[in-house]
């Protein structure tokens, strides 16, 4: 039961090891969470465009839906194209009945990893039984994992492997993912993703990366350590205390897909990446807003492109009236003479 060594097993330069998940090997131990609403296919084009990762996720896609055939759940799956990339790809699911968990793998055609959310503590969500709902009950806990694994096998065959997210509890009162975690990995996952909070705590207070460190202690296989890392000393620190395999970052990537190449960078030793110029970041900023376009259509891409132009622009000075115009911005052309318009008036400075 208890093996203190993952197999993804760290070096000194803990980032220059291989993490190894089932069959599938990664270039780095850095990991793009799932994160709804964002890492959708444009986002991630993003971040291969800024250098890669060790692995993305999707967002997380409804089991249910893909049964039943949903086209708009569909377009949040990899596409061929994406799937050939150089970049692996984790495709989530969520849901809370082993049989359609297990039927829904059925309907993905790509994938390099299948992974099921048991952590997402959004009120809709759990209200639903799922995400961060199931850990309170193990014994479907491990029959939704292994209908996933089998569903998996079936599909896939034995190369694709299946993975979960979790955290710590539901409440602070009822911490259980050691145990959550021993019951995953018996039923055949090959890897777990912690997040160091409850699900209670939403994304509030801070971490608790000594109690990843218990999860790590319960299994053998890889866990990988998620919550309140943002920079190459938070990396350091969390795989210092959890001895985890790897680690996932989330809202740190928000307006920033480089921050996950910046941050490979400085531990494969190669030191800081340039710090982009205001006019480079505005530049990527414009790039996201194409590719958002070209894949979702203007009225989609125009409406989802708001939150993530706001996103490049935090800490940017001056940017208050900048910000309150994008919001209001219906084509990409208005958006882009926006930003044309700031560019010109602030001039080309480092941020």
């Amino acid at each position: 039961m208890i093996n203190d060594k993952n197999i993804g097993e760290r070096s000194d330069n803990a980032l220059n090891s291989i993490l190894k998940i089932g069959e599938l090997c990664l270039k780095s131990n850095i990991i793009l969470a799932p994160m709804a609403g964002v890492t959708d296919s444009p986002f991630r084009q993003m971040v291969r465009f800024c250098g890669g990762v060790g692995l993305m996720c999707t967002e997380m896609i409804s089991s249910r839906a893909l049964v039943f055939n949903d086209q708009k759940t569909r377009k949040l799956l990899p596409t061929e194209a994406e799937y050939k990339a150089q970049t692996p790809i984790s495709v989530q699911i969520f849901g809370n009945n082993p049989q359609v968990m297990h039927d829904s793998v059925e309907h993905i055609p790509y994938a390099n990893v299948i992974d099921i959310n048991m952590g997402c503590p959004a009120k809709k969500i759990i209200k639903n039984g799922d995400g961060g709902a199931l850990m309170r009950d193990k014994t479907l806990i491990g029959e939704i994992v292994a209908a996933v694994a089998e569903g998996t096998r079936q599909h896939f065959g034995h190369h694709i492997p299946v993975t979960a997210k979790i955290r710590l509890g539901c409440t602070n009162d009822t911490i259980n993912a050691p145990e959550i975690a021993e019951i995953i990995a018996k039923n055949g996952a090959a890897a777990i993703t912690v997040h160091g909070r409850t699900v209670e705590q939403e994304y509030r207070g801070k971490a608790d990366w000594n109690a990843i460190a218990d999860v790590v202690k319960s299994v053998d296989i890889p866990i990988i350590a998620n919550g309140d890392v943002a920079t190459s000393e938070d990396i350091d620190t969390i795989l210092d205390i959890t001895n985890a395999s790897g680690v996932m970052i989330g809202r740190a990537a928000l307006g920033n897909p480089r921050v996950l190449a910046e941050l490979e960078a400085e531990y494969k030793g190669l030191g800081a990446l340039p710090k982009l110029s205001l006019d480079a970041k505005i530049e990527l900023a414009l790039k996201h807003l194409d590719v958002l376009v070209d894949i979702k259509g203007e009225r989609i891409g125009i409406k989802e492109a708001r939150k993530h132009m706001l996103w490049y622009l935090k800490g940017v000075a001056h940017a208050q009236k900048l910000k309150q115009n994008l919001v209001k911005a219906n084509t990409k052309e208005q958006m882009r003479g926006l930003f044309n318009e700031f560019k010109a008036y602030i001039g080309n400075m480092d941020v």
